[in-house]
């Protein structure tokens, strides 16, 4: 029995990849809804587009945004976009960065979206 739950847990941990690297065409609107084209895992190119509400992942602390369930970032912040950065050395790598303006009073804020709970599990964004 011990066996079949760590086989279950290892599937669903190869499931989930960070979603900078496998979403593209990602949009973030005012409200804090993130919709993207994401891959499948199937190993065919499929992409299924999907969103998530941010406010559900992020929330702002009072110094920075950070993971936080339901912690609704969006009442704090304003002006959101994502900046997508590809690094090609040491190794190839992309992140998404969310840049934010929150607080009173109001401040810039940066969050690496790609080392947060946000990933891509079979096409399909979740935190």
């Amino acid at each position: 029995m011990k066996i079949s739950a760590v086989i279950f847990t290892l599937i669903g941990v190869s499931s989930a990849t960070s979603w900078g690297a496998d979403c593209y065409d990602e949009k973030l609107d005012a409200s804090g809804l993130l919709t993207a084209n994401c891959d499948a895992g199937d190993g065919q190119g499929t992409r299924n587009a999907t969103s998530i509400d941010l406010n559900k992942c992020f929330g702002w602390d009072g110094q920075k945004i950070a993971d936080m369930p339901n912690g609704n970032y969006s009442e704090s912040c304003t002006d959101c976009t994502l900046n997508r950065l590809v690094y090609r050395l040491p190794i190839y790598k992309k992140q998404v960065w969310m840049n934010c303006t929150c607080g009173e009073p109001a401040v810039d804020a940066a969050l690496n979206t790609d080392r947060t709970r946000l990933d891509n599990v079979y096409g399909v964004l979740t935190c």
